[in-house]
């Protein structure tokens, strides 16, 4: 599966690629997908690539844990290729489109993370020497 993703990466100068959190049961539960596909794909593409922005949205009770980040950090850390991790705080405003095209979504009720909720998610990141961004 991931020889479409190498392809194509040969043709990048920069690669982003979006974790939404390390533990495969959350994932699953978060999206409705297994995780282990995309850790794959991310451990290919690290060792045909040298420029890739991880991009985590941090989105309260669902990935915003200590725990959760830990991990994602730690295997974010084992990657050569990657240069930047970019933290999206959750925002509200693309809900509408889950709702226009009649997909159902558990976020109701679930806001922007804060500024402190972000800076400690950083944290975890900048702990193990990863460049952190907050925001897009």
């Amino acid at each position: 599966m991931h020889e479409h993703l190498l392809a194509a990466a040969g043709f990048s100068d920069l690669v982003l690629y979006d974790l939404k959190a390390f533990d495969d049961e959350r994932h699953k539960k978060l999206t409705g997908v297994s995780n282990r596909g995309i850790l794959e794909n991310l451990k290919a593409l690290n060792e045909v690539h040298r420029n890739v922005w991880i991009r985590i949205p941090v989105v309260p009770g669902f990935n915003d844990d200590a725990e959760d980040l830990g991990k994602i950090a730690a295997f974010v850390a084992g990657l050569r290729s990657v240069t930047l991790v970019n933290l999206l705080p959750f925002h509200r405003s693309g809900l509408h489109k889950y709702e226009r095209l009649g997909w159902g979504h558990s976020l109701d009720g679930v806001e922007t993370p804060s500024a402190g909720v972000m800076e400690r998610a950083a944290g975890a990141f900048r702990r193990l020497h990863l460049p952190t961004k907050i925001g897009g």
